[in-house]
C-alpha cells in the first residue's frame, strides 16, 4: 500500500536538499532579513501554493531566515491569516486596495480599517 508522504518526509526528498542547497547559497548562507549567519538557517516558503512540492517553486518565493526571523515571520503571518478571517469580503477588498497603495505592514492596514468602520 502506498501513502502519501507527510510534510516531513517531503522535506528529506534529494530534490529538496538539493534546492535547498541552491536557496542558501544564493543568500550567502546568512538570514535575508537580519544577515546572521551564526545560527541554523531555514529556507522559509513565503507562500503555499497548493498541490506544489517543497522544491517546485520559484526561487522568489523562497527565503533564507535564521530561527529567530523564521519565528517571527511564521508570527506575524498567522496573525495576518487570523485577521483576514474576521473580515467581511468589503473590508477585505479595502485592504487590498490599501495594501496596493504602499501600505507598510498588516497592523497599519488593522489601523486603517479601524478607522474606516468609525
Amino acid at each position: 500500500m502506498v501513502t502519501n508522504p507527510n510534510y516531513a518526509d517531503l522535506l528529506k526528498d534529494p530534490r529538496w536538499q538539493r534546492k535547498r542547497l541552491e536557496v542558501l547559497q544564493r543568500a550567502g548562507w546568512m538570514c535575508e532579513e537580519c544577515g546572521d549567519h551564526t545560527t541554523t538557517l531555514h529556507v522559509h516558503h513565503r507562500q503555499y501554493l497548493k498541490g506544489r512540492n517543497p522544491w517546485d517553486y520559484p526561487d522568489e518565493l523562497l527565503q533564507v531566515l535564521c530561527e529567530k526571523c523564521h519565528r517571527h515571520i511564521t508570527s506575524v503571518m498567522e496573525d495576518i491569516q487570523h485577521l483576514l478571517a474576521t473580515l467581511s469580503i468589503d473590508q477585505l477588498e479595502k485592504v487590498s486596495d490599501y495594501a496596493n497603495c504602499g501600505a507598510p505592514d498588516i497592523y497599519e492596514t488593522a489601523s486603517f480599517l479601524k478607522t474606516e468602520e468609525a
